[in-house]
């Protein structure tokens, strides 16, 4: 299992997410720790970083530019096996 953490940062506040990938495709898991409640969005959501690991970057630019916070992205070690998608005939 890959695992990443992602922080986001604004005014002082930080939060973690902890995103575990079995697949590339996308996190099996994230578990947020710290001041999160400070990152929902207008709707009272948190940033969703459920993206495949090879657009994450990408995707948590996004979600920390849309609530006016940086961010760090920590890779924690482990493997995910690529995504592949299956055709079948």
């Amino acid at each position: 299992m890959k695992t990443i953490r992602v922080t986001i940062r604004k005014d002082g506040k930080q939060a973690s997410c902890r995103l575990e990938y079995i697949l590339t495709r996308s996190p099996a898991k994230q578990t947020w720790s710290g001041d999160r409640g400070e990152f929902r969005c207008h709707v009272g959501l948190l940033p969703n970083f459920g993206f495949p690991m090879e657009w994450l970057e990408e995707g948590v630019r996004h979600q920390a530019e849309r609530r006016g916070a940086t961010f760090e992205i920590e890779d924690l070690g482990g493997e995910a096996t690529e995504w592949r998608d299956e055709v079948l005939f």
